[in-house]
């Protein structure tokens, strides 16, 4: 039993390690943006945004302080 599940194992190490790789390649190739430096998925969707839809001059305000602890 402990070999059938030590192979299961492998194996879906092994098909994540493929999926991960295809979805860092599509990601590159349609945006250009490496993925691997971002976390989450909500980080990678706003450094997309920030290189491929948002003008240079323009900057995403962030909160601090009082407000940010708030939040």
């Amino acid at each position: 039993m402990e070999s059938i599940n030590k192979k299961y194992c492998e194996r879906d190490v092994i098909s994540l390690h493929s999926l991960i790789q295809k979805f860092n390649l599509l990601i590159f190739r349609l945006t250009g943006v490496n993925d691997i430096k971002y976390q989450t998925l909500p980080s990678l969707a706003l450094a997309i945004y920030r290189s491929n839809f948002l003008e240079n001059d323009y900057n995403i305000p962030k909160l601090h302080g009082e407000i940010y602890k708030y939040i």
